[in-house]
């Protein structure tokens, strides 16, 4: 998947597409890359499996956008889906304020999501 943006108006830009394993231990994901908030929210939805990657794809994406190391700072943005497909994001690090997101139509069996800032929100 590739994302792409007019330069006037957006000074960056991610995009991350997962495909939703059913294997993967969603429980011990959450502890290495999740916020205790993210935790919570996603262990109360009817499909933990969905709502985990929901939140992960959106932490690639915003984190992509920002140019830094994925591994090291997932624990870093704390994504809350809502209801109309856009990605509430909320951050410690005030430098990352002012990036957006919203989660993209992925085939069955994925999830993606696009983060980007604009010019007007640095």
């Amino acid at each position: 998947m590739i994302a792409l943006a007019d330069p006037c108006g957006v000074m960056h830009l991610g995009v991350d597409i997962e495909q939703q394993r059913s294997d993967l231990d969603a429980d011990v994901m959450l502890g290495v890359v999740c916020t205790a908030q993210e935790r919570d929210s996603v262990r109360r939805a009817p499909d933990v499996l969905s709502a985990f990657y929901q939140r992960w794809v959106g932490k690639e994406a915003v984190l992509k956008a920002i140019g830094i190391g994925v591994a090291e700072h997932l624990c870093s943005i704390d994504i809350s889906p809502q209801a109309d497909g856009r990605l509430a994001i909320a951050s410690e690090v005030p430098e990352w304020n002012g990036f957006q997101a919203m989660a993209l139509p992925a085939p069955p069996g994925y999830a993606a999501a696009l983060a980007w800032r604009t010019k007007e929100s640095t």
